[in-house]
């Protein structure tokens, strides 16, 4: 970022993925997307199946929410 002369906040915004629990106490100002576990893994399951059958496995697109912090 120093390189391209960018600064946080004002240019860039850095966003966690996994909304981690941990975060409230390691880094209360990250906001994140949230996508459920349940859901995440649902379609993991999903790929792997078809991996294994040898197919291709396409793009997913899971529900989420954003966590703005």
């Amino acid at each position: 970022m120093r390189e391209a002369k960018l600064a946080v906040p004002r240019d860039v915004r850095l966003v966690g993925f996994d909304d981690n629990p941990l975060n409230d106490w390691i880094a209360p100002w990250l906001s994140s997307v949230r996508v459920t576990y349940r859901g995440f893994g649902a379609a993991i399951a999903e790929i792997l199946d078809e991996l294994r059958s040898g197919g291709t496995p396409g793009e997913r697109l899971l529900d989420f929410d954003i966590i703005a912090r």
